[in-house]
Protein backbone atom coordinates (compact mmCIF):
# COMPACT_ATOMS: atom_id res chain seq x y z
CA UNK A 1 0.00 0.00 0.00
CA UNK A 2 2.66 2.46 0.92
CA UNK A 3 4.48 1.67 -2.46
CA UNK A 4 1.96 2.25 -4.57
CA UNK A 5 1.53 5.52 -2.65
CA UNK A 6 4.75 6.76 -2.69
CA UNK A 7 4.75 5.28 -6.39
CA UNK A 8 1.73 7.76 -7.41
CA UNK A 9 3.66 10.08 -5.45
CA UNK A 10 6.29 10.38 -7.77
CA UNK A 11 4.24 10.25 -10.92
CA UNK A 12 2.15 12.76 -9.89
CA UNK A 13 1.92 15.34 -12.60
CA UNK A 14 4.18 18.36 -13.02
CA UNK A 15 2.24 21.91 -13.41
CA UNK A 16 1.21 22.22 -16.62
CA UNK A 17 -0.19 19.89 -19.68
CA UNK A 18 2.82 17.46 -21.02
CA UNK A 19 4.43 17.62 -23.92
CA UNK A 20 4.39 14.72 -26.35
CA UNK A 21 6.78 12.70 -28.20
CA UNK A 22 6.14 11.60 -31.80
CA UNK A 23 6.31 8.40 -32.93
CA UNK A 24 6.53 8.46 -36.97
CA UNK A 25 6.93 5.46 -39.05
CA UNK A 26 6.68 6.07 -42.82
CA UNK A 27 3.60 8.29 -43.34
CA UNK A 28 1.86 7.02 -39.77
CA UNK A 29 2.58 9.47 -36.77
CA UNK A 30 1.17 9.34 -33.43
CA UNK A 31 1.51 11.75 -30.40
CA UNK A 32 2.37 9.97 -27.30
CA UNK A 33 2.06 11.79 -24.00
CA UNK A 34 4.76 12.67 -21.91
CA UNK A 35 4.02 12.87 -17.89
CA UNK A 36 6.42 15.24 -16.08
CA UNK A 37 7.40 13.67 -12.91
CA UNK A 38 9.64 14.11 -9.95
CA UNK A 39 11.26 11.36 -11.74
CA UNK A 40 11.95 13.34 -15.01
CA UNK A 41 9.80 12.90 -18.46
CA UNK A 42 8.16 9.45 -18.45
CA UNK A 43 6.28 7.54 -21.21
CA UNK A 44 3.24 5.17 -20.45
CA UNK A 45 3.92 2.07 -22.23
CA UNK A 46 0.42 1.11 -23.57
CA UNK A 47 0.50 4.44 -24.68
CA UNK A 48 3.85 3.56 -26.81
CA UNK A 49 3.52 -0.29 -27.72
CA UNK A 50 1.08 0.35 -30.84
CA UNK A 51 2.87 3.12 -32.65
CA UNK A 52 6.24 1.57 -32.19
CA UNK A 53 5.56 -2.11 -33.47
CA UNK A 54 6.62 -3.05 -29.58
CA UNK A 55 5.78 -6.74 -28.04
CA UNK A 56 5.84 -6.17 -24.27
CA UNK A 57 6.66 -8.96 -22.22
CA UNK A 58 6.40 -9.80 -18.45
CA UNK A 59 8.43 -12.30 -16.85
CA UNK A 60 8.42 -11.37 -13.29
CA UNK A 61 6.37 -9.12 -11.05
CA UNK A 62 9.32 -6.19 -11.88
CA UNK A 63 11.19 -7.62 -14.85
CA UNK A 64 10.30 -7.21 -18.82
CA UNK A 65 11.17 -7.45 -22.22
CA UNK A 66 10.48 -4.99 -24.60
CA UNK A 67 10.83 -6.39 -28.27
CA UNK A 68 10.60 -3.34 -30.53
CA UNK A 69 12.57 -3.21 -34.05
CA UNK A 70 13.60 -6.61 -34.04
CA UNK A 71 15.82 -5.34 -30.74
CA UNK A 72 15.52 -7.22 -27.38
CA UNK A 73 15.38 -4.74 -24.10
CA UNK A 74 15.43 -6.22 -20.37
CA UNK A 75 13.99 -3.44 -18.03
CA UNK A 76 13.13 -3.85 -14.54
CA UNK A 77 11.50 -1.73 -12.06
CA UNK A 78 13.37 0.29 -9.50
CA UNK A 79 16.65 -0.13 -11.44
CA UNK A 80 17.78 2.65 -14.01
CA UNK A 81 19.27 0.72 -16.54
CA UNK A 82 18.53 -1.35 -19.48
CA UNK A 83 19.66 -4.51 -21.05
CA UNK A 84 20.23 -4.75 -24.65
CA UNK A 85 22.14 -6.77 -27.08
CA UNK A 86 24.55 -8.32 -24.13
CA UNK A 87 25.40 -4.97 -22.78
CA UNK A 88 23.57 -2.40 -20.44
CA UNK A 89 22.64 1.38 -21.02
CA UNK A 90 21.90 3.87 -18.18
CA UNK A 91 18.37 5.22 -18.28
CA UNK A 92 17.76 8.87 -16.64
CA UNK A 93 15.31 7.27 -14.24
CA UNK A 94 14.17 3.66 -13.32
CA UNK A 95 10.94 2.05 -14.82
CA UNK A 96 8.26 2.61 -12.75
CA UNK A 97 4.86 0.73 -12.04
CA UNK A 98 1.48 2.83 -11.13
CA UNK A 99 -1.69 1.51 -10.71
CA UNK A 100 -1.11 -0.98 -12.97
CA UNK A 101 0.52 0.64 -16.12
CA UNK A 102 4.59 0.41 -16.45
CA UNK A 103 6.27 3.96 -17.19
CA UNK A 104 9.28 4.34 -18.80
CA UNK A 105 11.74 7.50 -18.91
CA UNK A 106 11.61 9.07 -21.82
CA UNK A 107 15.40 9.16 -22.48
CA UNK A 108 15.01 5.14 -23.53
CA UNK A 109 13.09 6.49 -26.84
CA UNK A 110 15.47 9.33 -27.00
CA UNK A 111 18.66 8.06 -26.55
CA UNK A 112 18.98 4.41 -26.11
CA UNK A 113 16.75 3.16 -28.56
CA UNK A 114 17.96 4.45 -31.69
CA UNK A 115 21.45 3.90 -30.25
CA UNK A 116 20.68 -0.21 -29.81
CA UNK A 117 17.91 -0.50 -32.54
CA UNK A 118 18.43 -0.65 -36.14
CA UNK A 119 16.49 1.93 -37.85
CA UNK A 120 15.73 4.37 -35.28
CA UNK A 121 16.18 8.18 -35.58
CA UNK A 122 15.40 10.62 -32.47
CA UNK A 123 15.15 14.45 -33.69
CA UNK A 124 14.72 16.80 -31.12
CA UNK A 125 14.27 19.84 -32.98
CA UNK A 126 10.82 18.50 -33.81
CA UNK A 127 10.68 15.89 -31.09
CA UNK A 128 9.56 13.10 -33.49
CA UNK A 129 11.26 9.62 -32.87
CA UNK A 130 11.27 8.16 -36.57
CA UNK A 131 11.48 4.60 -37.91
CA UNK A 132 13.15 4.10 -41.60
CA UNK A 133 12.23 1.17 -42.77
CA UNK A 134 13.87 -0.56 -45.33
CA UNK A 135 13.15 -0.22 -48.93
CA UNK A 136 13.34 -3.05 -50.79
CA UNK A 137 14.87 -3.30 -54.36
CA UNK A 138 12.12 -4.09 -57.26
CA UNK A 139 13.50 -7.42 -58.85
CA UNK A 140 13.51 -6.52 -63.39
CA UNK A 141 10.26 -8.34 -64.79
CA UNK A 142 11.14 -11.79 -66.00
CA UNK A 143 11.27 -11.82 -69.89
CA UNK A 144 7.85 -12.22 -71.66
CA UNK A 145 6.52 -14.62 -74.47
CA UNK A 146 6.27 -10.98 -76.25
CA UNK A 147 10.18 -9.95 -76.36
CA UNK A 148 10.94 -13.37 -77.82
CA UNK A 149 8.17 -13.02 -80.98
CA UNK A 150 10.30 -9.60 -81.88
CA UNK A 151 13.48 -11.23 -82.41
CA UNK A 152 11.84 -14.37 -84.46
CA UNK A 153 11.26 -16.63 -81.81
CA UNK A 154 14.95 -17.27 -81.66
CA UNK A 155 17.46 -15.59 -78.92
CA UNK A 156 19.21 -12.61 -79.50
CA UNK A 157 22.88 -13.27 -80.16
CA UNK A 158 25.69 -12.07 -77.98
CA UNK A 159 28.39 -9.31 -79.85
CA UNK A 160 30.81 -11.90 -78.17
CA UNK A 161 29.35 -14.86 -79.38
CA UNK A 162 29.64 -13.25 -82.96
CA UNK A 163 33.01 -12.22 -83.04
CA UNK A 164 34.70 -14.94 -81.21
CA UNK A 165 37.73 -16.17 -83.97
Amino acid sequence: MIATVLALALLQQAVGSPSTLTVRIGERSSGIPVVATRLGAMVRLDDVLAPLGAVLMRDSEERFRLFVGGTELSLATGRATVGSRGGFEPLTAAPTLAQGQLYLPLTLFTEVLPRVATGFVYDAASGELRRILPVMAARPAPPTRDSSARTGGAAPRSATSENAP
